[in-house]
């Protein structure tokens, strides 16, 4: 998850808070998510949240609650960006 949280880091710094704002969501809500790991998250989040309207904001959290942990980490660690 510090790999996931570190990525929507990048993707909010570097200009997609809508990608941004999926992976925190993941972090943020996955189970299996360490406490630093959620606190990054949940930064990048509120951060994010400020740059976003409110339709695309809630549309990315939806996507980032049906995200699949396993596919999301073979997707961001393989750097396909499609």
């Amino acid at each position: 998850m510090n790999v996931l949280s570190t990525g929507a880091t990048l993707y909010a710094t570097y200009g997609d808070p809508a990608r941004a704002l999926e992976l925190a969501t993941l972090v943020v809500e996955s189970p299996v998510t360490w406490h630093e790991s959620r606190d990054r998250a949940a930064e990048v989040l509120s951060r994010t949240l400020l740059h976003l309207d409110e339709d695309t904001a809630a549309a990315a959290q939806e996507r980032g609650l049906h995200l699949q942990l396993e596919a999301v980490l073979e997707k961001e660690l393989s750097g396909d960006t499609e």
